[in-house]
């Protein structure tokens, strides 16, 4: 097994005190509204740790998708990507299907971490070395810049060409 990148560790941490948080402050909301049950912490909790191991396996396949040959990388994310969305899905429907677990309480964490990369550039500006790495810029909105991504940081820039909407081929800038 190849060592996990320093940077997806990290990432990933900062996702897992995010989601903490979020939850802590799910968990007061639904004592405020007095909703609050063992349902509720339950659904939580499998929802915040789906939500993190999601963006840790994400963090994963990206590593390897980089160190991977041109032609296997978007291939390593599309499948990854499958896996992911058919374990949250999986996950989900347990937490509906169970009277363990209180649906909503479940199924709201799985949104956490793009609250937490939303606000990362705000604890990106305050940090003190000024050297930290801001991936959250990088994260792709969906599976096409995800592989499209991987191809641009393997190939040489002046050898690149980029592609408009229309499909036509326009120089590089």
């Amino acid at each position: 097994m190849k060592k996990i990148d320093k940077t997806v560790l990290r990432e990933t941490r900062y996702i897992a005190v995010l989601v903490l948080i979020f939850s802590v402050l799910m968990q007061a909301v639904f004592l405020i509204i007095r909703k609050w049950d063992i349902t509720v912490l339950w659904g939580n909790i499998l929802g915040g740790c789906a939500a993190v191991l999601n963006f840790f396996l994400m963090g994963l396949s990206v590593q390897a998708a980089v160190n991977a040959d041109d032609k296997r990388a978007p291939n390593i994310i599309r499948m990854s990507q499958s896996l992911r969305l058919v374990m949250l899905f999986i996950i989900a429907a347990l937490g509906v299907l169970l009277p363990v677990f209180h649906p909503l309480a479940l199924l709201i964490p799985l949104f956490f971490p793009r609250l937490a990369i939303t606000f990362k550039p705000l604890f990106d500006r305050q940090a003190d070395d000024g050297n930290a790495e801001d991936i959250s810029s990088s994260i792709p909105k969906n599976e096409t810049e995800e592989i499209s991504g991987m191809n641009e940081e393997q190939e040489n820039p002046a050898e690149r060409a980029e592609h408009d909407g229309s499909g036509e081929t326009v120089s590089p800038k």
